[in-house]
């Protein structure tokens, strides 16, 4: 029998993830993988036009850079690291001039991959992954939306993200808190409880420096304040500790000086 769970979304404050309690299939659940799909196809359906008005609507940079990339070199190669069944496409290429010039990656889970494929079978400028692709590639934007929060060794992925040697880097939906230190938290989605981190600001833009990018941009992506009162966000938590808001980091990769 299936349990809803009532209450706050997110709950409790550890150290790391293995401290969080965990229950449900997550990412992995019908219920999850039916929303994905449900979204997906409901993107795909809109056609915007103009595209300009779009641009100012998108609460993601992503369709933005893309296509300013676009512009300026006639095309643009993108990693999309937990990309769904393919939202972030359908999103750049509805602001491309020419809906070609894109080179665009999916990496997920085996079963948002072969779902994705059915939903875009003529596309053949979107390819799907189940392990980031480390193949020749001159990649232009890494985009990571929603996504790096549930990573538990989140700066080894960025260790990976860096040997592709992206233009730019662009996290979006980032939970920050002013602490000094991250902490992680378990967050209620229907039947399933999550671990994810409530990243440091300081400590998250230390790591990426220290991985070669450079902060180039950063803004608000959604703000907990228009969350309804009676919605309760947080329980457990040190005030310190919660966030106001997620955020949208823009990053360029600066590769290290070579060595004479």
């Amino acid at each position: 029998m299936t349990t809803s769970f009532h209450g706050p979304i997110f709950r409790g404050c550890y150290a790391d993830f293995s401290a969080v309690p965990q229950q449900g299939a997550g990412f992995l659940s019908e219920r999850w993988i039916a929303a994905v799909r449900a979204q997906t196809i409901a993107t795909i359906k809109k056609t915007p036009s103009p595209a300009a008005p779009l641009l100012a609507r998108s609460p993601s940079l992503l369709p933005l850079l893309a296509a300013t990339i676009a512009r300026y070199q006639g095309a643009v190669c993108i990693v999309d690291i937990g990309g769904g069944m393919g939202t972030g496409y359908a999103a750049v290429r509805a602001q491309l001039i020419d809906p070609r010039a894109v080179d665009y990656h999916i990496v997920e889970n085996a079963t948002l991959c072969a779902e994705g494929r059915a939903l875009w079978p003529h596309d053949i400028w979107l390819q799907f992954h189940t392990t980031i692709p480390t193949g020749r590639m001159d990649i232009d934007l890494v985009y990571l939306g929603s996504c790096l929060q549930y990573v538990e060794d989140w700066q080894e992925l960025l260790s990976v993200i860096v040997k592709l040697q992206p233009r730019y880097l662009l996290l979006d939906d980032l939970p920050l808190i002013d602490a000094a230190t991250s902490c992680t938290t378990a967050q209620q989605y229907y039947d399933s409880l999550l671990p994810l981190w409530f990243f440091s600001r300081a400590d998250l833009l230390h790591t990426v420096q220290s991985q070669q990018f450079r902060l180039v941009d950063e803004r608000a992506c959604s703000e907990y304040s228009c969350v309804p009162p009676s919605l309760q966000l947080f329980h457990n938590i040190p005030a310190t500790h919660q966030p106001t808001g997620s955020r949208q980091l823009v990053l360029a990769y600066q590769p290290p000086p070579r060595e004479e």
